[in-house]
């Protein structure tokens, strides 16, 4: 099962979003290890 995370990157590459900004807190560390495709 996909997690939430995964989704959202799953989403935004397929809108073509090649940058996303954000504060670099531990709570943004799956969403960023999902972007990185290492998920």
């Amino acid at each position: 099962m996909a997690r939430v995370c995964e989704f959202i990157a799953a989403r935004l590459r397929a809108w073509d979003v090649d940058r996303v900004f954000g504060v670099p807190v531990r709570h943004i560390d799956p969403l960023v290890t999902a972007l990185n495709g290492a998920a």
